[in-house]
């Protein structure tokens, strides 16, 4: 017990401003993300969730019912992904970023967030979201699969995720949110940002007649896409989504 308990404060010093071990940067890195998310807008309070795979076993992962705005490093929890049991405080959302890991053995970071103008047109005008009208939504994002409404932390909501995020890196959850995938901070953080510019501008724009980019110019964003290494998902548009 006394060993536990030298452990848990060496462990807190560690986070002290100014003094944080290496071996806890991450810890920091994913608060400065969750606060900015939340200056952004892009979660609200206690809404949202974000993880990374700290080896082939763990994960870190944000703890439930806490501002995220003011999360510190010591709150965030580790679990094993192969436990059938979790810490109590971890986020209701944990089988969602499970099997996120277990299914895509090439992310690091797994993110779902709550942007508005993302979550509401999943509903009401969800055929628009996943058509190509803009080049850099085909650059940084590809083709958006968007999951079925299941409750919010349900069993059913993390498998339909996890299929949704086989073959892409982003997903949008019918009348909830978003989730992205990704190898660094940088990459969730880039392609949450700009699919809710994405959602926010079709929604401004609001025609369902309005032209799409041609199956030849996305041909040619995709080949430049994976040369320059920016898009490591699926593509997948049908002939529906263009509109001329």
């Amino acid at each position: 017990m006394i060993k536990s308990l030298i452990t848990g404060i060496k462990q807190k010093a560690d986070f002290v401003v100014g003094k944080v071990c290496p071996k806890y940067r991450i810890h920091r890195d994913l608060c400065s993300l969750c606060s900015t998310l939340y200056t952004k807008g892009l979660i609200s309070c206690t809404d949202g969730n974000l993880s990374t795979r700290l080896d082939d076993q763990k994960i870190l992962i944000t703890p439930k019912f806490q501002n995220k705005s003011k999360l510190q490093p010591s709150d965030l929890v580790e679990y094993n992904l192969h436990d059938k049991t979790r810490p109590k405080n971890v986020t209701s959302e944990a089988s969602l970023h499970t099997l996120a890991y277990l299914r895509r053995k090439d992310i690091s970071f797994v993110l779902h967030t709550h942007p508005l103008y993302t979550t509401t047109m999943s509903i009401s005008h969800p055929e628009l979201i996943g058509r190509p009208y803009f080049p850099t939504s085909v650059l940084l994002l590809g083709k958006v699969p968007i999951v079925p409404y299941y409750p919010p932390g349900s069993e059913e909501l993390a498998r339909a995720c996890a299929d949704a995020l086989a073959d892409s890196n982003v997903a949008i959850l019918k009348g909830h949110g978003a989730v992205v995938v990704g190898k660094s901070i940088l990459q969730i953080q880039t392609r949450t940002e700009h699919l809710e510019w994405n959602s926010r501008a079709i929604y401004l724009m609001k025609n369902a007649n309005s032209p799409t980019l041609t199956e030849e110019e996305v041909k040619q964003l995709e080949s430049r896409s994976r040369s320059l290494g920016v898009l490591d998902g699926a593509w997948g548009w049908k002939k529906h989504d263009f509109i001329k």
